[in-house]
Order: structure tokens, then C-alpha cells, then sequence
């Protein structure tokens, strides 16, 4: 009987164990993405395939050519300010 308890105990703490390496995992991936997506619109930005179009410049037009642009429209979902510095 101790035994079984042993065992029940050491698979409870691996799967706390494991739930903590996968929350710290996925913070890591949204870090990554951010931050990759912000290199993407600066680089984007700076060699000209994002412009702003419209009367009062608050819509953004994304070269159908650009690289990572799916990376540049992220980046923009995540941080609508991005518009406004352009």
C-alpha cells in the first residue's frame, strides 16, 4: 500500500512539474513572436512596404510582396498604436 502511494505521489508532482515547464514554454513562444513581429514591422516600415492611405492616414495598406507579412499584420492586431506611428 505505501508503495501505490509513492507512486501516486511522484506522478502527481511530474504532472505539476510538467504543467509549470509548459506555462513557462508558452511565455516564451508569445515573447518570441512578439518580438520577432515588432523586427518585422520595423523592417517592414522602414523599406517602404507599409504605408498609410485614407483622408485622415488611419488605415494602413501592406505590400502584397512584403517579407514576414503576416508577421507585420501581427504586429499590428497586438499594437493598433502602431498605425498612428507610421
Amino acid at each position: 500500500m505505501n508503495f501505490t502511494r509513492f507512486l501516486y505521489r511522484r506522478r502527481q508532482s511530474f504532472l505539476g512539474l510538467y504543467g509549470v515547464v509548459r506555462c513557462v514554454t508558452c511565455g516564451l513562444l508569445t515573447l518570441w513572436l512578439q518580438s520577432d513581429a515588432r523586427r518585422a514591422f520595423g523592417f517592414a516600415r522602414e523599406k517602404g512596404f507599409v504605408k498609410t492611405v485614407g483622408e485622415r492616414k488611419q488605415e494602413l495598406q501592406i505590400a502584397e510582396d512584403c517579407p514576414k507579412r503576416w508577421l507585420v499584420i501581427l504586429h499590428i492586431e497586438l499594437n493598433p498604436a502602431a498605425i498612428q506611428a507610421t
